[in-house]
């Protein structure tokens, strides 16, 4: 594999999360909040919870079993969006949840985009303050 990270969306259907994991890339999900990376680590599954714009995330480790596979498919169910992420494993991997948290979130719209209007009031004290125009 060369130095690029691929991303691609797939089926959100019971077998395909593990499938993709079998074959050693990590699957990402898209939730309103927040995304979920899972990644096979040979005995356990490595799973990786962000909230974008926000500096803190959380990591848990799921021993292998018939019950965290079935966990696992629990959890893809949740998501809105299913990724699997293909990349080096010589790559560090926290430069791999970014670009593939970046990926994921430059083809999801935002949930809520918030605009604040001034009231008129306050247009006039801005603009004798030198901060905005008048019309």
């Amino acid at each position: 594999m060369n130095e690029k990270i691929c991303i691609e969306e797939i089926k959100m259907d019971d077998n395909t999360p593990l499938e993709h994991l079998n074959m050693g890339r990590m699957v990402v999900g898209a939730a309103k909040e927040e995304i979920l990376y899972m990644i096979d680590s040979g005995s356990r599954y490595d799973v990786f919870v962000h909230i974008p714009g926000t500096p803190e995330g959380r990591r848990n480790f799921i021993p292998k079993s018939d019950h965290s596979d079935a966990l696992v498919r629990n959890l893809c169910k949740i998501a809105e969006n299913l990724y699997s992420v293909e990349y080096d494993k010589s790559f560090d991997l926290n430069s791999v949840l970014v670009a593939a948290e970046r990926a994921v979130l430059s083809v999801r719209p935002p949930e809520t985009i918030e605009f604040f209007i001034p009231s008129k009031k306050e247009d006039k004290k801005e603009a004798k303050e030198g901060k905005i125009e008048q019309e």
